[in-house]
């Protein structure tokens, strides 16, 4: 049990490492909230692979717990750095605006490849 505890510590020490160099604040968001993410996921295909009736109430609730989450972690440390550096912006926009941008982020469309396979002739 004792070494459950050491692989249990180092992966978390890991997790934390990883969260932590991420290159924007959003990333960092995104990062520290991937266990929470992950569990809940995997929690939801679980229960679609058994057939319940449940498994859409726990993919919203998967969804609706990872933004919980980010949102909590800008609020506490991110939020006041956001209302220094705009002045005149009240606390309400400025939730609007983090929901806004965490939900392109999250969402955003991946932009089509220009670049063409070497093997296939160009026409």
């Amino acid at each position: 049990m004792k070494h459950f505890g050491e692989l249990f510590f180092f992966i978390v020490v890991i997790w934390f490492v990883w969260a932590v160099m991420g290159s924007t604040p959003h990333s960092r968001l995104r990062r520290a909230c991937v266990p929470l993410a992950w569990s809940t996921e995997a929690l939801t295909a679980f229960s679609r692979t058994t057939n319940s009736d449940y498994s859409n109430d726990l993919s919203l609730a998967s969804h609706t717990l990872n933004y919980k989450c980010q949102m909590f972690l800008w609020n506490y440390f991110y939020r006041a750095q956001f209302l220094k550096e705009h002045p005149g912006v009240s606390k309400a926009s400025a939730d609007r605006y983090e929901v806004a941008h965490l939900y392109y982020v999250q969402h955003k469309p991946a932009a089509p490849s220009t670049t063409q396979n070497p093997s296939i002739p160009a026409s």
